[in-house]
């Protein structure tokens, strides 16, 4: 199990971390996916690359 500090990465975000691989990173289209019904419970988080993170308006 990953400490909670630790961001889980899609796999294009994981590739496209990679030498010669940045535009791999533009294809990453990793969102929340909830379970129908489940009460808040997620089948997939949204990729947690900081790049994804929501804007705040200030």
């Amino acid at each position: 199990m990953k400490p909670d500090t630790e961001a889980e990465l899609s796999a294009e975000c994981q590739v496209g971390q990679q030498p010669g691989y940045g535009d791999l990173h533009d294809m990453c289209n990793q969102t929340d996916i909830p379970l129908p019904y489940g009460g808040g419970l997620l089948l997939q988080r949204r990729c947690g690359c900081t790049c994804h993170a929501p804007k705040t308006d200030i």
